[in-house]
């Protein structure tokens, strides 16, 4: 067995993933589910793709206050706040 890395395999892997979770977009799409159902869809099939991983989607409103609206996947520290406040940079 070689212990080479198969950049191919792992394109083409990633590839599949893409489809897939595109794939669960669409049929959301064509099922005419509202947006935050899509964005729950897309949210919902990364976690399938990657179980390791917290898949999530948020938003920042102008003052600054960060909104998680979708999250699955394992826990992260302070998990139960669903909202929370960032800076501007510069």
């Amino acid at each position: 067995m070689s212990t080479d890395h198969d950049p191919i395999g792992s394109t083409q892997s990633g590839l599949g993933v893409r489809l897939a979770v595109l794939k669960d977009i669409a049929r959301a799409m064509q099922d005419l589910q509202p947006p935050d159902r899509l964005i729950q869809t897309a949210v919902d099939s990364l976690h399938v793709h990657f179980p390791q991983l917290r898949a999530a989607y948020s938003t920042v409103a102008q003052d600054g206050r960060i909104t998680v609206n979708h999250s699955v996947g394992p826990g992260w520290p302070g998990a139960r706040a669903q909202a929370s406040w960032c800076s501007r940079a510069g």
